[in-house]
């Protein structure tokens, strides 16, 4: 009988700390419900005011875009003369975004779907074979630099 008793105080035990967690979470779900509504009371506030865009570059006019953060406001391309040695790289290209970030080593490249703008690589790293120096992170703004180039190449091309 006594182990019964000391099974029923150890069950007992273990139910006070389950109703003890259950009140624990049931308080935090509270909180979360009120941190919940002051956060949508403070979206919405935000979404009464007017947004501003900032002052766009007057070189960026050439090249609008849809976004507001990046465009290039440059374009530099010098293209290959054609010739077996050279593969399917087609022409370099330099370009500046914003006024204020050059980035040269830009390739144009005859693929299987067309051409295509390669990214700076850095042919010595340790361990690999290239790394990449700069990509875009956005489709935007790869489709935009992409197209900047190309147009630019095309034109220059036809020239």
């Amino acid at each position: 009988m006594s182990e019964s008793i000391a099974e029923l105080k150890k069950e007992l035990e273990r139910a006070t700390r389950m109703a003890a967690m259950i009140h624990a979470i049931g308080e935090k779900a509270v909180e979360l419900q009120s941190e919940n509504e002051l956060l949508r009371k403070r979206l919405a506030e935000l979404g009464d005011r007017k947004e501003t865009k900032p002052a766009e570059s007057p070189a960026a006019e050439s090249h609008s875009t849809e976004w507001d953060c990046l465009a290039v406001t440059s374009v530099q391309v010098y293209p290959f003369k054609e010739g077996p040695s050279l593969g399917h790289i087609k022409g370099l290209a330099t370009i500046v975004l914003n006024d204020q970030i050059q980035i040269r080593g830009l390739r144009v490249m005859d693929g299987e779907n067309g051409l295509f703008v390669a990214y700076p690589t850095d042919p010595f790293f340790k361990g690999e074979s290239f790394r990449s120096i700069f990509n875009p992170l956005t489709r935007q703004l790869r489709d935009h630099i992409e197209n900047c180039v190309l147009e630019k190449y095309n034109q220059s091309m036809e020239a």
